[in-house]
């Protein structure tokens, strides 16, 4: 199969143009009320009372108008879900009827490669040297506060703040993978993983 055969592209905008967003998300559980052209709910990503989140069914789109958090469908099934968007696009692409049906396991484990590697490379571009200084971030400023630590007390607040007491090597091993040292495709996960530490630490920041 030819590399050049599959256009990640377009099965990326297809997914956004043919699954319903709104529909989606009520399967995740959402339940919503309509104002005017938009649908507000309870936001999913953070504690509320009242509904910030919004989904505007004609432009595809969702937003939280208090934590921020906006984007297609994709981004949404893979926030929900708690993968990377990536396997959100090889499900939908197959779903959809994208993605042959009588096409052989090993192509379609390529494709499925392809679409997560499609991904990466456009998240690359704008958000993995954000990602790398946020780890980076995490490892130094854990270690220059541990060491003005003078009582027990002080370093489980620390390490309760951080959460990171448990996982600093954890923490190492990723930078060291982001860096390519370990090859493309550990580079690629430890980039996702990387991004899931970093957006759950600025939601817990931020709430």
């Amino acid at each position: 199969m030819s590399n050049d055969s599959i256009d990640f592209g377009f099965l990326a905008d297809e997914v956004v143009k043919r699954v319903d967003i709104l529909e989606e998300a009520e399967k995740q559980g959402l339940r919503f009320r309509r104002h005017g052209k938009s649908y507000f709910t309870l936001c999913p990503f953070h504690s509320e009372r009242t509904p910030s989140f919004s989904i505007n069914r004609n432009k595809k789109m969702f937003r939280c108008f208090a934590c921020g958090k906006g984007g297609n469908v994709i981004v949404l099934l893979a926030a929900l879900r708690g993968v990377s968007k990536g396997k959100v696009i090889y499900h939908y692409s197959k779903k959809l009827g994208l993605i042959g049906a009588s096409w052989s396991r090993k192509q379609q484990q390529e494709i499925k490669q392809r679409t997560i590697q499609y991904e990466f490379k456009r998240k690359e571009e704008s958000n993995f040297d954000e990602v790398f200084r946020f780890l980076c971030d995490q490892v130094h400023a854990y270690r220059r506060a541990m060491k003005q630590v003078k009582t027990i007390k002080d370093r489980n607040a620390l390490q309760k703040f951080y959460q990171i007491y448990d996982q600093l090597p954890y923490y190492e091993y990723l930078l060291q993978d982001m860096s390519g040292d370990n090859g493309e495709d550990a580079q690629v996960e430890a980039y996702f993983v990387g991004e899931e530490k970093m957006d759950e630490w600025n939601s817990r920041i931020n709430s």
